[in-house]
């Protein structure tokens, strides 16, 4: 009895442990990344260097044999080129976003994928479940919520490139969860092998703009100042947390319920907003607020029904 008290108080802090870090690291990755692309304003070698440390990380784990990572291969690399490219396209739409919205309106646009999964989710696409009436009215709630925070918050999105890229990453996100949902599993990879492939599979696409770009050219950078010590540092955040969140969220996920995971993803965005409400003045309004936390409140209320 001792022994089996002993394992369950150590499973209990081991889950505990992975669900603190994860939400920790979730609800700051917005925000950091949000600061990071504010002071050091080039996308593609910001992501070079949050992909490049990742998939260093993970290859030494790899090498070390603490962490299962699949070595490259180049039959696993036909089979995985298409995944990395969707996982480039949402992270590339993501930090676009940040770029030229507030991480509030960003929050918005990714709850309203949810509608756009569950349309083209193969059960309901193929006829092989009618949505309940419950689902449907939690899904349009998310798009009414979604609407009247649009309106609320047309001042900070009256630009068209504001629009095209939260449109963009929306679609990025919604490509992304039904494609490897439906398509991952035909690779035989562990999931720590598959972020390995995924991070150095998208260095390639994203070296070609960087090396072009005389924005985003050392030189250019230092010029406008984004070589000081405090873009450098929020940089520098970002890419740990990067590494800690591959490491948490795979812990997370397997220690803890579908339902209790998809509980903390919507407390890991009020801990966001709440963080990014803080810090500076770049958030939303009272009133876009309110209908950002209806949206959020919305597909929480999706995931519980969809469960039942």
């Amino acid at each position: 009895l001792t022994v089996s008290g002993g394992m369950a108080a150590t499973w209990r802090g081991s889950a505990m442990l992975s669900v603190i870090l994860y939400m920790f690291c979730s609800s700051s990755m917005l925000v950091v990344n949000k600061v990071a692309i504010s002071l050091f304003p080039a996308q593609n070698l910001l992501l070079i260097l949050q992909l490049a440390s990742s998939a260093t990380f993970l290859w030494i784990m790899g090498m070390m044999k603490i962490f299962p990572v699949d070595p490259l291969d180049m039959n696993k690399v036909k089979q995985s080129w298409m995944v990395a490219s969707v996982f480039l396209l949402n992270i590339y739409t993501n930090v676009m976003a940040l770029k030229s919205c507030n991480v509030e309106t960003v929050i918005v646009f990714r709850s309203l994928t949810t509608v756009f999964i569950a349309i083209g989710d193969a059960r309901v696409l193929q006829g092989k479940q009618r949505p309940k009436a419950s689902v449907l009215i939690c899904l349009l709630s998310i798009v009414v919520c979604t609407l009247f925070y649009v309106r609320s918050e047309s001042t900070e999105m009256m630009h068209s490139r504001s629009y095209f890229w939260l449109f963009a990453y929306m679609f990025a996100q919604t490509a992304d969860c039904l494609y490897i949902k439906h398509n991952v599993n035909t690779v035989n990879m562990s999931s720590w092998g598959r972020s390995y492939y995924n991070n150095v599979l998208a260095l390639g696409p994203l070296s070609i703009p960087w090396i072009l770009s005389e924005d985003e050219s050392w030189e250019h950078l230092a010029q406008q100042g984004s070589l000081q010590l405090l873009p450098l540092i929020a940089v520098l955040l970002s890419c740990l947390l990067g590494l800690c969140i591959s490491v948490a969220a795979f812990h997370c996920r397997r220690q803890v319920s579908a339902t209790s995971y998809s509980v903390i993803g919507n407390m890991n965005k009020v801990l966001t907003i709440i963080i990014n409400y803080t810090i500076w003045k770049k958030h939303a309004s009272e009133l876009g607020l309110f209908w950002l936390l209806g949206c959020l409140v919305s597909g929480y209320a999706y995931s519980v029904v969809q469960d039942k």
